[in-house]
């Protein structure tokens, strides 16, 4: 008797306990209810008052004819020229929007420019521009930024890790060495560095360490972050006043035994002639064509002094070193004032996959891009200095 009642009242119990839950379930799903019915109403009073996002703003483009492409601002070692005449085979221009699209209709990717008010600088987007060009269109579609051409060199370092043509190891190795060269911005820290080429921070320190230990940079003592806070370095081996490594490390470092010989480097190409003149060897020189390859600002000063007459022709490797080197070619300017001079032109030499830069006393070199035989068009070239590739 007592275990009937016993059971009797937690079965009544157990059955209370489930209303309970039941009705506090049903009274959850009216207030869901009620929150929807005004979300809902909410949205229909917004339609009602025509309350719609604003318009999107309508593209920006560039005039092509006014891009600089000249500012040092491209990054890569060599352009694809094929790529260039793949991308303008497959560039057309969409009445209703002006968009450059491709023939599937989707638009081209804008290209980066950096306009200081006088100059608009091309910062990402060479191989578009030029087969823009060559396809005959007079604009694409861009982010124009305020800023000079040094914002767009250093926007340029970045560009085209992970997307479009990549680059190649040799353009990763003269981003980070034109990076590390120049001397403001060597005195970022590694990681700051690695962000704005998009390569690991012990990419970027070895890259530092190997360029320090061959005496193509100083060693900076002090690195700076991207939030202002500056890092003490220690260099580890023998300074000289300068602040390059010492030449006495060298005799240390040749004493430490390595678990690998090095395999000897490749010789350069000789030469297409055998009389090659050394910049300190000039004397007047007057020829109608010179092919120069200067290693220092000095030679670019030897080499002004000495023209004593406009040559038709003046070729020099377009600098990609220490940033003193960027400077060289303005130590011929008075060289072109002085001898009625245009330049520089940029020439682009397939047969060495290196820019040039060129001076006339007459028009510009045409083509642009060329064989080295075809730029020389038969003319006997006085060279100064070893030639970075065969003009023969």
């Amino acid at each position: 008797m007592g275990s009937r009642r016993k059971g009797g009242l937690a079965a009544s119990f157990a059955r209370e306990k489930k209303a309970d839950a039941a009705a506090s379930a049903q009274q959850q799903l009216v207030e869901q209810r009620r929150e929807y019915e005004a979300i809902i109403d909410d949205l229909e009073k917004k339609l009602d008052t025509r309350e719609v996002l604003p318009a999107s703003s309508p593209p920006t483009f560039a005039a092509l004819e006014g891009l600089r492409l000249d500012g040092e601002t491209q990054p890569r070692q060599a352009m694809d020229l094929e790529l260039v005449q793949t991308y303008a085979e497959r560039m057309l221009v969409d009445d209703s929007t002006g968009l450059v699209t491709d023939p599937e209709g989707t638009p081209w990717p804008v290209i980066t420019v950096y306009d200081d008010g006088e100059s608009r600088w091309l910062a990402d987007g060479f191989h578009r521009v030029h087969a823009a060009k060559h396809a005959g269109l007079e604009e694409l579609q861009a982010n124009i930024i305020q800023g000079d051409q040094r914002d767009a060199i250093l926007f340029s370092f970045g560009v085209n890790a992970d997307h479009g043509k990549r680059r190649t190891r040799a353009d990763t190795q003269r981003i980070m060495t034109r990076l590390l060269s120049d001397e403001v911005w060597a005195s970022y820290t590694d990681a700051w560095l690695a962000e704005i080429c998009k390569v690991s921070a012990p990419t970027i320190r070895a890259h530092r360490k190997k360029l320090e230990q061959t005496r193509q940079i100083p060693f900076y003592t002090i690195l700076r972050s991207r939030d202002g806070r500056e890092y003490e370095r220690e260099a580890g081996v023998e300074l000289d006043g300068a602040g390059f490594v010492s030449t006495s490390n060298e005799h240390e470092a040749a004493s430490t035994p390595r678990r690998e010989e090095a395999k000897p480097r490749p010789k350069k190409k000789a030469a297409s002639r055998e009389d090659v003149t050394g910049f300190e060897e000039l004397g007047q020189l007057d020829a109608p064509v010179i092919i120069a390859s200067p290693g220092s600002i000095e030679d670019y000063t030897l080499l002004a002094s000495a023209i004593t007459s406009a040559p038709e022709l003046l070729i020099i490797p377009a600098p990609v070193g220490t940033s003193h080197m960027w400077r060289g070619p303005e130590a011929l300017d008075l060289l072109v004032q002085g001898h009625d001079m245009s330049g520089p032109h940029i020439v682009y030499i397939t047969s060495h996959q290196r820019f040039y830069h060129a001076w006339t006393s007459g028009e510009a070199p045409s083509p642009i891009v060329a064989d080295a035989r075809d730029i020389l068009a038969d003319r006997a070239p006085f060279f100064v200095g070893q030639p970075l590739g065969g003009w023969s």
